[in-house]
């Protein structure tokens, strides 16, 4: 407990009005522009104070106090957190432990406490997530930026509250102070800080840091503070300052530090995860120093703290209010659940992105003829086009953070092809399976394919075949269609399946299910029954069959089209139909086919006028009920 004579027993309130004035020399100095320059001395500084003191004759002063997050009351997105920053590091100056900011937020976080009011109960919550037994409270009440001759005026002001461990107020204080822009400073300081400035990595104007400094120097001066704290004089910093302000540093960087303060010390630089940086003296009082960093070290929002030290061994410390520094070594993680969707000529690669905040871009670069496309952060898929259907490519995609880190690239193998899903289908590399569950696809680069016994592509399978493949048929065998299937030959890179011995195969094909199949781009020859449809509209395309014994047929309800087919030298018949069917013809070639082009014993009239025969149509090559 202390006690001051200057406190009455009765409730005082003063009212104090303060003038500082500091001048500097105006030849050869540049001037403040709305970009910012470091200003050396201030043209003009002024302040207007309101203090009032409400005390008991004896006060017990905290220890240990905190300079809570001030709240910003003005139309302006200011930097606060300098401004609170630069008042915490003078308040330490008058024999207080003040708790580091960065720690004041980190504990307020840990506690879950986000909203705060100058109430009893709620200072017992914060002394107590805080460990401390000083409360500092308040709000940024003022910001003003005006250009006035050939300088710029930056106006803070605050309100502050002060509070010891029994909730009482011990000071209360607003402030509003001016700043004005002077010459360019040359100091180390200074050209750290007018580097900032150019690369617009500071927050808010410089005059703001200046105008913050100028407040908080006024309100140490006048914060009652404890006397059984105080020990020998110490040295004085004015200034500190980094060059990785705003931005995140990674390997190779250099990164440099500027001090102002008495001159004659040893000056340091204290970084929680790195150590202490040694600063060498230039100019009086002007403290310098850098350091290449390195692989190792991964920083996130760490104070960098400037230390000076007389020859006794007494030393003060002053927090850089211009910014914290991040260094990342570390590369994002990589896209999570990469899907590919086929289209025609193109493909769809989509993706989960890593929960990585910091993501500047997503390269993805073609392997074919190196297009890249550079992607926002918070991309979730690319189209990728003008790609040649069933041509794999590589495509290549890689993450970079703000800091230049790269994810190892990822690279995806795509296939454009007209089904969705023929990307992300299997390959059936060697003999098929005897029953086919799931999707798989038949390529060209594995053909050919040796097929025999009977094979089952189940209810859940979907079995596509790209052009060019070769199919070879043993006599005992035959693909049961349960599923689906999709043949995506063309007239130009047709599906070729033949015999494997000189005897005829006697079934390729037998299409079971409801689900949609297509046939098309066929080339089959040496199979007595090719294709049977037994259901469902499936669409046999574009495809030649020739030297059947039947060459197609069609029963049950199928509805099957027959589009732009040739269908030659059948033994028996070019297109068998019975029971309930109900085929579509349209632009096909029957040729040769003996005796009959089609037999119909269907329930429904066949349309063939849209059709060719040769022999012409009749009712020698055209058995059953037809229609024009």
């Amino acid at each position: 407990m202390i006690s001051f004579s200057m406190i009455a027993q009765t409730r005082t309130k003063a009212s104090i009005s303060i003038a500082l004035l500091l001048g500097i020399g105006l030849s050869g100095c540049a001037v403040q522009t709305d970009q910012g320059l470091m200003a050396g001395q201030p043209l003009t500084t002024t302040s207007v104070t309101e203090t009032s003191l409400e005390s008991p004759i004896s006060i017990e002063f905290p220890s240990t106090i905190a300079v809570l997050p001030l709240k910003n009351l003005t139309d302006s997105e200011i930097g606060v957190d300098a401004v609170r920053q630069t008042l915490s590091n003078h308040f330490g100056s008058r024999n207080y432990r003040v708790l580091h900011t960065v720690d004041v937020d980190r504990r307020l976080a840990a506690a879950g406490i986000e909203t705060f009011s100058s109430e009893g109960e709620d200072l017992a919550r914060l002394r107590s997530a805080l460990g401390v037994d000083g409360l500092i409270l308040g709000d940024v009440t003022h910001y003003e930026k005006t250009f006035a001759g050939v300088g710029a005026r930056i106006s803070v002001g605050v309100s502050l509250k002060f509070f010891n461990a029994a909730d009482a107020l011990l000071w209360e204080i607003s402030d509003i102070q001016r700043s004005y822009a002077g010459g360019v400073s040359a100091s180390p300081v200074g050209l750290i800080v007018n580097a900032l400035a150019a690369a617009k990595h500071l927050y808010g104007d410089i005059n703001l840091f200046r105008a913050a400094d100028d407040l908080g120097r006024a309100l140490a001066k006048q914060i009652p503070a404890p006397t059984i704290l105080a020990s020998e004089s110490k040295p004085t910093i004015t200034n500190v300052v980094h060059s990785g302000v705003g931005q995140r540093l990674n390997y190779g960087d250099r990164l440099e530090f500027g001090l102002e303060g008495d001159p004659g010390m040893a000056g340091s630089i204290a970084i929680s995860g790195i150590g202490m940086v040694d600063l060498k003296e230039g100019n009086p009082g002007q403290y310098s120093g850098e350091m290449i960093i390195e692989q190792s070290i991964n920083l996130e929002a760490e104070s960098v703290i400037g230390r000076l030290m007389d020859p006794t061994g007494a030393f003060s410390t002053w927090v850089s209010p211009y910014g914290l520094l991040t260094v990342d070594n570390t590369p994002p993680e990589s896209l999570n659940a990469l899907a590919v969707t086929s289209r025609n000529q193109g493909v769809q690669i989509r993706w989960a992105n890593p929960k990585d905040q910091d993501i500047k871009h997503i390269v993805v670069t073609r392997s074919g003829n190196g297009e890249t496309q550079v992607l926002e952060p918070n991309a979730e898929s690319v189209v990728i086009e003008g790609l040649v259907n069933f041509k794999p490519e590589i495509v290549d995609l890689v993450l970079e953070d703000t800091a230049g880190n790269k994810t190892p690239t990822q690279r995806v193998r795509v296939i454009a092809a007209s089904d969705p899903r023929y990307s992300s289908a299997r390959d059936i590399q060697g003999p098929m399976p005897s029953v086919i569950h799931g999707t798989y696809r038949l390529r060209s680069e594995f053909s050919p394919y040796q097929m025999s016994g009977p094979i089952e592509l189940a209810a859940d399978g979907v079995l596509f075949i790209e052009p060019n493949v070769k199919l070879i048929l043993a006599a005992d065998t035959k693909l049961d269609v349960f599923g689906e299937l999709h043949a995506m030959g063309t007239s130009e890179q047709p599906i070729e399946v033949s015999q494997q011995t000189e005897a005829a195969a006697n079934e390729f094909v037998v299409l079971r299910s409801t689900q949609p199949s297509s046939l098309s781009g066929l080339n089959i020859s040496g199979v007595n029954v090719p294709i049977q449809i037994l259901a469902g509209a499936p669409v046999i395309e574009a495809s030649n069959i020739d030297g059947a014994f039947n060459a197609v047929m069609v029963s049950g309800s199928a509805r099957p089209q027959l589009l732009a087919n040739k269908i030659s030298n059948a033994s028996a018949s070019g297109v068998v139909i019975s029971g309930q069917a109900q085929p579509t013809f349209k632009d096909n070639t029957f040729t040769g086919n003996q005796p009959f082009h089609i037999q119909n014993s269907s329930s429904y009239a066949i349309a063939i006028s849209k059709n060719a025969f040769e022999p012409p149509a009749s009712e020698l090559t055209i058995l059953g009920n037809t229609e024009d």
